[in-house]
C-alpha cells in the first residue's frame, strides 16, 4: 500500500479508537447512575446526567460524520461481481473494501458508469439497486470511479429493490 493510503488508514483507526473511548465514557457515566432510583434523583442530578451524555453522544456523532467525510465515495466495476457504490476503505491491488455499499444491478438515465458517477441517474424509478450492506470485499476490481456529491445523492435516493 502507498504511504498516503497507510496514513489514511491510520487516521481512520485513530478515529475508530476515539469512538470506542467515547462509548466507554458513556458506559462509565451510566454506571455512575446505575442503582439510583430515578424518582429519588433531583432535577439537577438528572439534568447533569443528560447534559454529560448529550455531550458525549454529540462527540460520537461528530467523529462518525468525519469518518464518512474522510472516506471517498466511489463506484467500483468488478470483473464478475458487478458494479457497486460505497465508501472506499481499503484497496490492495485488485482487492477493494467498500463500506455502506450498494450493488448497482441496473440503472436507467445514464449512458455509462462515467456519466453515472458524475451526474447520477435520471430515471431512479427504473433503477434496481438492492439494499446497502455494511461491508463488501471485492476481489477483482477493474475500474474505480470517484463520485460527485450530486451523483451520490442520486444513488442514495433510488428506492431499495428487492424480490
Amino acid at each position: 500500500m502507498s504511504d498516503e493510503c497507510d496514513e489514511h488508514m491510520m487516521e481512520y483507526v485513530f478515529k475508530d479508537r476515539n469512538i470506542s473511548r467515547l462509548f466507554s465514557d458513556i458506559a462509565t457515566e451510566l454506571s455512575k447512575w446505575e442503582g439510583n432510583n430515578w424518582l429519588e434523583m433531583t432535577q439537577e442530578e438528572r439534568d447533569e446526567m443528560f447534559c454529560k451524555l448529550g455531550d458525549l453522544m454529540n462527540k460520537v456523532e461528530k467523529i462518525t460524520e468525519e469518518m464518512k467525510m474522510d472516506l471517498e465515495y466511489v463506484i467500483v466495476r468488478t470483473y464478475s461481481a458487478g458494479v457497486f457504490a460505497g465508501y472506499l476503505s481499503k484497496r490492495d491491488g485488485k482487492e477493494v473494501e467498500l463500506l455502506k455499499a450498494r450493488r448497482l444491478w441496473y440503472w436507467s438515465g445514464a449512458a455509462s458508469l462515467s456519466q453515472l458517477s458524475q451526474e447520477g441517474v435520471k430515471n431512479p424509478e427504473e433503477c434496481k439497486f438492492p439494499q446497502e450492506v455494511e461491508k463488501v470485499i471485492l476481489t477483482e476490481a477493474i475500474e474505480i470511479l470517484n463520485v460527485t456529491e450530486r451523483a451520490k445523492e442520486s444513488i442514495g435516493n433510488v428506492k431499495i429493490w428487492s424480490a
